[in-house]
């Protein structure tokens, strides 16, 4: 009807009154920015930055702890190595092992075990001692001197000594040296046959070897012996100096050979002596107080330390008395552990 509409009046866009009634005006929306900002807020930056310190200390033990089996892997394979090379010495020496003699006149067992000879005639630590062409390959070194194995094939992966660049050592006057030790008997059975040359003058069980090498003539001319060497196809009783509890060793499957245990953590700066080369001490646990230890069959365990291996060894800032037994006790105490926990 001419006059009439529907409920709604009706509403028209007048360009100079925008929308009128009867229509319906399009939806307010939001006012959207064309570009969103990328950067973190200073909370989004903390709680990044939380995460990534929380991951890093979840993960750097499990870093640590890979490099050290790393190492210890490496070290495991060296030392079989130098075990193979025992063995064709031995071989060729007849069922000799290479020479023994003490690094000086404290006559540490434990010590004296890493000592590869001298390296130069006024070594202060062997003064008093005839200087021999014998004594400058001693030990292990014996091995390199004979063609062997490397002088590097002495030094554990993880040691941060090195007998090759000629900065550090184990002892301040020779760069002949080892950061595996080679276990030396504490036994009468060395001297079955030279009974005379056992506890020679008062110096321990051992002491004819602070003068001579194993192998060599000691004596005089119308009685000249032979210092006993060590044979790897014989048994020896050792005697424990403290408590008299008496075991036998043998190098057909007993310990022979480990890391280092004398010295946790020792560290002395070169000496200046005019004339004589001398060497930063550096000498320490390779593992931790884990330890690669040979055994005679030619196999290589990892024995943990339970505070044992502490207790028979040499601090930073300690020392050990001398037990008068060549530091025996210390060191059969040591081999004891290893053998008994393989």
């Amino acid at each position: 009807m001419a006059g009439q509409g529907s409920d709604r009046d009706s509403v028209q866009f007048s360009p100079a009154g925008g929308w009128g009634k009867g229509e319906f005006a399009p939806a307010e929306l939001p006012v959207v920015s064309r570009c969103k900002s990328g950067a973190f807020t200073l909370v989004e930056l903390l709680i990044v930055l939380a995460i990534l310190a929380l991951l890093l200390a979840m993960l750097i033990p499990s870093l640590s702890a890979a490099r050290r089996q790393a190492s210890m892997s490496a070290c495991a394979m060296q030392m079989r190595g130098v075990g193979v090379a025992l063995k064709q010495f031995a071989v060729a020496n007849r069922n000799r092992l290479p020479l023994f003699a003490f690094s000086d006149y404290n006559g540490n067992l434990s010590l004296s075990g890493h000592w590869g000879g001298w390296s130069q005639a006024n070594d202060p630590d062997c003064f008093g001692r005839d200087y021999k062409g014998g004594m400058e390959n001693i030990n292990l070194w014996r091995l390199v001197s004979g063609g062997y194995i490397s002088a590097g094939h002495l030094i554990c992966p993880g040691a941060e000594a090195s007998n090759t660049g000629g900065s550090s050592s184990y002892f301040p006057y020779t760069s002949k040296f080892s950061t595996y030790c080679l276990r030396m008997p504490y036994s009468e059975d060395l001297f079955r046959t030279t009974p005379s040359l056992a506890y020679l003058e008062k110096c321990g069980l051992l002491g004819i070897y602070m003068q001579e090498a194993s192998g060599e003539e000691f004596g005089s001319v119308s009685n000249m012996l032979t210092v006993p060497p060590v044979r790897i196809d014989l048994t020896y009783r050792e005697v424990h100096p403290i408590d008299n509890e008496q075991r036998t060793m043998n190098f057909t499957d007993g310990a022979i050979m480990s890391d280092t245990f004398w010295y946790r953590d020792h560290h002395r700066p070169a000496e200046e002596l005019p004339g004589l080369t001398t060497y930063e001490v550096s000498a320490g646990w390779c593992h931790g107080s884990r330890f690669n230890v040979l055994f005679g069959d030619g196999a290589v365990e990892g024995v943990a330390d339970d505070g044992t291996v502490e207790a028979n060894s040499v601090g930073p800032d300690s020392s050990l008395p001398n037990d008068g037994a060549n530091f025996a006790s210390y060191a059969i105490t040591v081999w004891r552990y290893f053998e008994d926990n393989r």
